[in-house]
């Protein structure tokens, strides 16, 4: 399943590829244009917005309209309306800057502090940004969130 966040969904986006959902985010886009990119792409739109959702209800875009602003609830919500799987690991993470796919990368000195070339083994790089990932408190983090979306 493929998803698009509107321009009010940038932390669900980010969690979304945290979870390895390919999910697009265009912080500067309007409403007409975010339902122009989903009518092409067979995405589901994740918005806040009514008008957003009414817009995309009358195009047979699929939507997952959130009417919280807690992030937990919202996640909550998504997981649900979209029968997710929550499956935290680095392995399946997308990139949350480009929402490009993660492939295994060995580092070189100076790109990592030593503190985390010491503890951590595993790296993975985004194929399509360049951008290093780690298994780090973010990943942690995100776990303990997710016992509060079930």
């Amino acid at each position: 399943m493929k998803f698009l966040a509107d321009s009010m969904m940038g932390k669900v986006a980010r969690r979304m590829r945290m979870l390895g959902y390919d999910t697009e985010y265009h912080a500067d886009d309007d409403a007409d244009a975010v339902l122009k990119r989903a009518v092409g792409s067979d995405r589901t739109i994740i918005t806040a917005s009514p008008r957003m959702s009414d817009m995309a209800s009358a195009a047979h875009v699929d939507t997952i309209q959130v009417r919280t602003d807690n992030q937990n609830r919202i996640m909550g919500h998504i997981i649900r309306q979209a029968n997710l799987v929550i499956d935290i690991s680095i392995e399946r993470a997308r990139c949350t800057i480009c929402n490009g796919y993660m492939k295994d990368a060995m580092v070189s000195d100076g790109e990592v502090p030593p503190m985390v070339r010491n503890d951590i083994d595993r790296f993975r790089r985004c194929s399509r940004c360049g951008h290093l990932y780690w298994e780090g408190t973010h990943m942690k983090n995100l776990r303990a969130e997710a016992v509060l979306w079930r």
